[in-house]
């Protein structure tokens, strides 16, 4: 059998690997290019890092993956591994289309605060001000009994959920996802919360009939928060979700193939997930040759490396890229702070996203200081991630920007903790 290349044209390629059998494509580049040591990153210890990813991709974890790095407004690095397609026939190139799932949520909170910054939404705006089927919430009071079952009852929220809770992810929703934890999670999943053929509208709509996980501003969750902000922006703009964001957001900073969908002349360009080899079934996914109602703020995404650095390095550079300004730079330095203070981040999704050291901005988790969490970076640095496996960072202290694209959400726990050591392990001043 012919050896197959797990490096898309233009990578390095391990010992032992032969090289992909076509031709190597031009991509156009997301930002200025520079030589790796011209900004501070080493030259071998990328080449290390692809060879991590290779073998990442020879055992089995992963189908593809393209990781970017940039410093200092250049890009120093931009390489794919492995393969597009699930029957691994076709090299991965770096302008590959991937699911950007969580991811989403940053988006979202950059099309939220350019509305804040018109002053035609303020952050202590209650929700219900502009959806006012969120006036009179209740919160869920969970009882697990002996027999495993959950009993809920029902007591007032004892404040209003505002805007700023849904961008810090305190206004006491939960997560579809979390059925199997939750009863108010079951109550999600049978009014089809995050169901893709329901609207925005009409899935906001049956979220605010159902009972809060939490009280408004008691703890971080991660959550369907933002698929209300999102429902927000429409109401304020008159706009869909969708239009907002390419018309305020994605269009001026030129990011080109972030949208709600991929466009039929692209799908040839979609990184696929691989294939369970015991099960012959490939992992939980989206399609994106089908088409959803449901645009939100919460997933749902598509993107290309590219398109990720070019967001990174507008928010680096306080809210402009190339000479489009989106933000303000005080309003960027604001979402880039911790937002939690004394709140609670002991929920499970806390535990596993936050973890210790870590507080949330508005749409992001922060980092609070040096050398307080297990993963490498620096104080103020602030990321982002979906569980398809989507992930970037921005750390303003060392003009630092990377981004890390794998469509294989049954291997997150083993990449997302990666993504950073490889990043910073690349650093030469």
């Amino acid at each position: 059998m012919r050896r197959r290349s797990l490096l898309a044209a233009g990578g390095m390629l391990m010992p032992g690997v032969a090289a992909a059998q076509v031709r190597p494509a031009v991509v156009a580049s997301p930002l200025p290019v520079a030589a790796p040591d011209a900004v501070g990153l080493s030259p071998q210890r990328l080449a290390q890092v692809t060879e991590v990813l290779a073998a990442t991709v020879a055992e089995g974890r992963i189908n593809g993956a393209v990781l970017g790095v940039a410093r200092q407004g250049k890009l120093g690095w931009l390489r794919a591994v492995g393969f597009r397609d699930s029957g691994q026939a076709e090299a991965l190139r770096p302008d590959a289309i991937f699911p950007l799932g969580g991811m989403t949520r940053a988006l979202a909170a950059v099309a939220a605060m350019v509305l804040v910054e018109r002053g035609r939404l303020k952050l202590s705006d209650p929700v219900a001000a502009h959806l006012p089927a969120f006036r009179e919430m209740k919160v869920a009071v969970e009882t697990r009994k002996e027999d495993g079952t959950v009993e809920v009852a029902l007591e007032r929220a004892r404040r209003p959920i505002t805007v700023h809770d849904l961008l810090r992810q305190t206004a006491g929703f939960t997560e579809a996802e979390a059925v199997p934890e939750t009863g108010v999670g079951r109550l999600y999943a049978e009014a089809g919360v995050q169901a893709p053929d329901r609207t925005l509208a009409e899935a906001v709509e049956a979220l605010a009939r159902l009972p809060l996980l939490r009280q408004p501003g008691a703890v971080w969750e991660e959550q369907v928060a933002a698929d209300v902000l999102a429902r927000v922006v429409e109401v304020v703009s008159g706009t869909g979700f969708d239009r907002f964001l390419a018309r305020e957001v994605t269009g001026p900073w030129r990011m080109a193939d972030t949208a709600h969908a991929v466009p039929a002349a692209a799908l040839g360009r979609v990184a696929w997930p691989r294939m369970d080899p015991l099960t012959g079934a490939l992992p939980p996914h989206r399609d994106p040759a089908v088409a959803v109602a449901r645009m939100g703020g919460s997933t749902g995404l598509f993107g290309t490396a590219g398109d990720v650095l070019r967001f990174g390095q507008a928010m680096l550079a306080g809210g402009i890229l190339d000479g489009v300004r989106v933000l303000g730079a005080g309003t960027v330095s604001h979402m880039a702070s911790d937002h939690l203070g004394r709140i609670a981040r002991d929920s499970p999704s806390g535990q596993a996203w936050l973890g210790e050291g870590r507080g949330y901005g508005l749409g992001f988790a922060v980092r609070l200081g040096d050398g307080v969490n297990a993963l490498p970076g620096s104080a103020g640095d602030y990321d982002g991630a979906g569980t398809d496996g989507a992930m970037f960072v921005v750390d303003p202290a060392r003009e630092l920007v990377a981004v890390l694209l794998v469509n294989q959400a049954n291997q997150f726990g083993h990449v997302f903790p990666l993504f950073r050591t490889l990043v910073y392990q690349t650093l030469a001043r």
